[in-house]
């Protein structure tokens, strides 16, 4: 189809089909996006174009015509059909384009094509960095839109002598031009208004008197007093009346008038469709129409304009659910200020407007007339009478990505009735508290019972391949000792059931090479659960065998007194045991413990671990299968005591020592660089591939487990963004449940590579990935596989190397994840991947991507937050039952485990627990004392007073431990040559002076004698600083005496009774 036909097809615009057929071309390719706002086409020129501005005026007339907000136009074949010659007909286009988007339009005499390179002529001479970013400009352009590329070569035409030839002289006179110019249409604007008809007129001494005084009671950030302030610097006074506001008034009926004038006889317009007439004969820029939806002040750019100073430059935005416009208009000081109060952090309104193209910028915007009361549209709902569950959305934490507040993601879900919802940001939990606010709002409101607050991330994955020894660090770890270790449970799920049993053996290698046991710890322990008739059978513990056990804290916590904190632990799938150890270490409520007794809070163990698991099955490629029994068969050791904690723990050892002696290993890293661990140093390069990966936390010890991963992600692993290794993600895995994320998930991106190489038919890809063991492999990792909607992953579509070429395609891609999901026993959740809650929040995300650089950002997908009846429509391809199983059933399953009583952080402060640090700061701070004030065995009473005082309110509530650290620090600074300053209110405690925190003295002015220690104080008040005292000699021994003290009360630090939240600011020096 020729572009002239394609014309006449889409519309019998005469213009539009005129200009069409002045571009002699094949269209091939035509794509719109879903919302039917933007249009890509593609075409293929056949001969010269006949006018210079063809295609310029192509642009804009499909845009009015078809009611676009945007339309893109690529030529393929320019540079191989015309050579560089063929630039000719597109160079207005080019022109165009460079001046309005960039600043150096004007620097640009012509753009001549010149055999295999473009010549820009110049008209001044510049600089080689604004060269560079021309050129830049214009290879983007060409590329994106020419497809192609030439070599650009610059020219300088000198001008006449007469002329002005110093670049930056040129510059900056064109840009005094323009501000004159834009200043001059400001005024008018101001000034057209000011004599509007519905405006108040006064005279213009009334209107001087009236806004000449100032009210003592005035509010002095207001503008109406800004604005008379400066009216009185301006000499010379404008004559003639200027427009009053109406005065606000209390209104609250639809209709309404709030300020201005208002026709509500007006037609109301959506504004989409008030944009895409705009400039028409449908609506001309004087034509006065009714728009509504939400809206948000600009504040930072209100301004005082006009000569008088008499109006604010007032802009803001308003939305409704099809799209946003700039508005703008110029109300009095006195009413920008009421304005300000009652929009200024939002709201629901109607306007009475033109809308038209600025004179200002050339963009669309809306100059209004007045306000009105407009009833807000209704929020949606979610009416299924079963609701699903959303596991995987962002909020505007996830670094520009997503624009949704965390509190309102919470209330939203909470509002639409569903039973859970998960935040999950891009690397980060900063969302987490808004979160938690909003959730017990929700909770306090009873509307929804069991509602939960899912913690959860979405992070970066680095498959760093096949490890052994785990969390182990740069160092190279010897083997030369090590502790077996194994633990019996009531159950499989650590979140849920119990331990029955631990034991530990310490094997060290002795100077012959042997290891020999030397230390065993065993306990039995009561779970405080019924144990289960399996249980007893695999196990033989009875209830009788457990009476008078500890409980599973008591029993961890032994187990931390044997162990060392360099002591590596192993065990047969060694996560499982340290799942349930972890769990135990953290059954404690630390916000019910008495500080005074200095509980050592929870019992952690996160020593480096090696899974015999891993290691058989790395190691040992021909052994059919890895659980203990049979490994031990294969190897040839005898387990004596099957499936009790002492016998499976010895087993567990000997593993590790035959693949020892079989392998000649005597370092952790050696196993690992035998069986291909990617080092850190490859984990953290930018062509190492990462994945994106749900975490979903299931209890406190998961939440914690996350807080570490994001740690490690942004001070160990980061590239770009905060990376996570496969292997820490298994060695942090309690108390976590691992999902399949989106697109660029891992799992995705295995089906998509299969689907493509198989020809992309579903039944190849399936029979592949069935009995593809690296595949199979991989997903054990995932708890959940996932799947979202086609629109989520369009651009697969647009990109011609993805193999991807219809919807058809992606549906195809989901249901191969779904059934994968079935085969292998692991539940497939739909989700959202919202970004957005509604469809009309797109364009605010849309300008975000637009900023930074994304070409197709007005082709974003709709990552809005659906319900449940929108994502079973979504999945109907699936059928009717298996839509409900990924929609409603699967996320409520892997929810279901979740605990709805998880705090990000827990209420109170938690420092840590130096036992002796209140009297080793005492012991510090006397010895300080001493040392400066002691005269004959005497401290001076203010001295002493004034020390005992700190001492009692920092020890009494609690703070010494502070003072403790930050004493430790300065000094390990000190001693390292490094300078530390303090600054801050810290400057007023006598003790932080004394432990050598701070410089500053806060007694009041006093001489003090460096040799005998003898002191004078100043009680007079006279000087303010020691520093002012008159230096004199000491009265007992003649040294010159040093000037101190600044007098500041300690109350500045700790409050009046001692008690409020210090902090205590360092500064350290590089």
């Amino acid at each position: 189809m020729t572009l002239y036909e394609f014309a006449l097809q889409a519309s019998q615009d005469e213009d539009l089909a005129k200009i069409a057929k002045a571009i002699p071309s094949e269209v091939q390719e035509i794509r719109i996006d879903e919302r039917f706002e933007g249009m890509e086409l593609k075409i293929e020129l056949t001969g010269p174009i006949a006018s210079r501005r063809a295609l310029k005026a192509l642009e804009q007339y499909l845009k009015q015509v078809l009611h676009l907000s945007h339309v893109r136009i690529f030529i393929s074949n320019i540079r191989s059909a015309y050579g560089t010659q063929s630039l000719q007909p597109v160079l207005d286009w080019i022109l165009w384009v460079i001046h309005t988007k960039t600043g150096y339009g004007a620097c640009i005499d012509e753009i001549v094509p010149s055999g295999n390179a473009v010549r820009v002529v110049l008209a001044t001479q510049l600089t080689d960095e604004i060269k560079d970013a021309i050129s830049a400009f214009i290879n983007d352009f060409t590329s994106t839109y020419l497809m192609t590329g030439w070599e650009i070569k610059y020219e300088y035409n000198p001008p006449d002598t007469s002329a002005v030839s110093d670049p930056d002289y040129f510059l900056n006179r064109m840009r005094e031009r323009a501000v004159k110019q834009a200043k001059k249409a400001v005024d008018e604007a101001i000034s057209s208004d000011a004599k509007a008809p519905e405006a108040k007129k006064e005279s213009k001494a009334g209107a001087a008197k009236k806004q000449d005084k100032i009210d003592p009671d005035m509010d002095k950030g207001s503008w109406e007093y800004k604005s008379i302030v400066e009216k009185q610097n301006i000499k010379q006074e404008k004559k003639g009346d200027f427009r009053r506001g109406q005065k606000f008034e209390d209104v609250s009926e639809a209709g309404e008038v709030i300020w201005g004038l208002c026709d509500m006889s007006a037609k109301k317009y959506k504004i989409k469709d008030a944009i895409s007439k705009a400039g028409s004969n449908l609506l001309t820029s004087d034509t006065v129409i009714r728009l509504e939806g939400e809206i948000k002040v600009d504040l930072e750019s209100q301004r005082l304009v006009g000569k008088n100073k008499n109006m604010i430059l007032y802009k803001f935005f308003l939305s409704d659910d099809t799209y946003a416009v700039d508005c703008v208009l110029f109300p009095s000081p006195k009413d920008a200020d009421q304005l300000n109060d009652k929009f200024g952090k939002g709201g629901y309104v109607g306007v009475a407007a033109t809308i038209g193209y600025s004179k200002f910028d050339g963009q669309i915007n809306a100059t209004v007339k007045g306000f009105y009361v407009a009833k807000p549209p209704k929020k949606r709902m979610d009416l299924a009478e079963e609701k699903r569950i959303e596991l995987h959305a962002h909020t505007k934490m996830s670094e520009k990505d997503a624009v949704i507040e965390p509190k309102d993601l919470i209330k939203t879900a909470y509002r639409m009735g569903h039973p859970a919802c998960a935040i999950t940001d891009h690397g980060v939990v900063q969302g987490f508290n808004d979160a938690y606010s909003a959730y017990k709002e929700c909770k306090k409101k009873g509307e929804v019972p069991g509602f939960k607050l899912i913690f959860g991330m979405e992070g970066y994955l680095v498959d760093d391949g096949n490890c052994i020894a785990y969390h182990i660090g740069e160092e190279d770890v010897s083997l030369d000792s090590f502790v077996a270790l194994d633990v019996e449970t009531t159950g499989l799920d650590c979140t849920r059931e119990g331990l029955l049993e631990i034991a530990a053996i310490r094997y060290e290698k002795g100077e012959d090479g042997n290891y020999t046991e030397t230390g065993v710890f065993t306990t039995m322990v009561d779970p405080g659960l019924p144990i289960s008739d399996k249980a007893k059978e695999l196990t033989g513990i009875t209830e009788e065998m457990i009476e008078g056990a500890p409980t599973p804290f008591e029993a961890v916590t032994k187990l931390a007194e044997f162990l060392k904190k360099e002591d590596i632990l192993v065990g047969h799938n060694i996560f499982f045991d340290m799942g349930f150890i972890r769990e135990a270490g953290f059954q404690i409520d630390i916000e019910q413990l008495d500080e005074e007794k200095h509980h050592p809070y929870r019992v952690k163990f996160y020593q480096p671990e090696i899974d015999t698991v891993s290691a058989v099955t790395f190691l040992y490629p021909d052994m059919p299968k890895h659980n203990l029994k049979d490994a031990c068969e294969f190897l040839g050791i005898v387990n004596e005591s099957e499936h009790r904690a002492m016998g499976d723990c010895r087993a567990s050892a000997q593993i590790l020592l035959r693949c020892i002696k079989d392998f000649g290993f005597t370092s952790c890293k050696q196993m690992n660089d035998h069986v291909g661990l990617l080092p850190k140093s490859e984990v953290t390069k930018r062509k190492t591939p990462s994945y994106h990966i749900i975490f979903l936390v299931k209890d406190t010890l998961g939440l914690y487990n996350l807080y570490r991963m994001v740690s490690e992600g942004h001070t160990e692993y980061f590239c770009m963004r905060p990376r996570i290794p496969k292997s820490e993600v298994r060695y942090l895995s309690a108390g976590i449940i691992v999902g399949g994320a989106c697109e660029r998930g891992q799992i995705f991106r295995a089906v998509h590579k299969a689907y493509i190489s198989h020809g992309n038919n579903i039944d190849s890809t399936l029979e592949f990935l069935s009995s593809d063991s690296a595949f199979n492999r991989m997903i054990r990792l995932y708890d959940y596989f996932e799947i979202q909607p086609i629109c989520n992953n369009e651009f697969y579509l647009r990109e011609e190397d993805s193999g991807l070429h219809t919807k058809e395609d992606l549906i195809n891609i989901n249901k191969i994840i779904s059934i994968m999901a079935e085969r292998v026993g692991k539940p497939c959740c739909a989700t959202t991947d919202a970004h957005f809650l509604d469809q009309k929040d797109g364009e605010y995300r849309k300008y975000m991507l637009m900023d930074m650089g994304f070409k197709d950002a007005e082709l974003q997908s709709d990552l809005y937050f659906r319900t449940t009846d929108e994502m079973l429509e979504e999945f109907s391809y699936l059928g009717e039952e298996r839509a409900k199983e990924v929609v409603i059933d699967a996320p409520r399953l892997v929810s279901e485990p979740i605990r709805d009583d998880i705090k990000p952080f827990p209420d109170g402060t938690y420092p840590p627990v130096i036992l002796s640090a209140p009297d080793d700061l005492r012991a510090i701070v006397n010895k300080t004392m001493k040392e400066m004030y002691e005269h004959e065995g005497v401290i001076p009473e203010i001295v002493q007073e004034r020390v005992d005082k700190e001492l009692n309110s920092i020890i009494g509530n609690g703070y010494s431990i502070m003072y403790y650290i930050a004493y430790k620090l300065v000094g390990k600074s000190n001693s390292d040559g490094y300078v530390v300053g303090s600054r801050g209110s810290v400057g007023s405690s006598l003790v932080a002076t004394f432990s050598g925190i701070s410089e500053v003295n806060p007694l009041a002015p006093h001489r003090r004698c460096p040799k005998c220690k003898y002191s004078e104080f100043d009680l007079t008040g006279t000087y303010g600083s020691g520093y002012d005292l008159p230096i004199e000699p000491c009265p007992k021994c003649g040294t010159m005496m040093i000037s101190d003290g600044q007098d500041i009360p300690f109350e500045t630090f700790l409050g009046f009774n001692g008690d409020k939240q210090p902090d205590i600011d360092l500064n350290f020096s590089g």
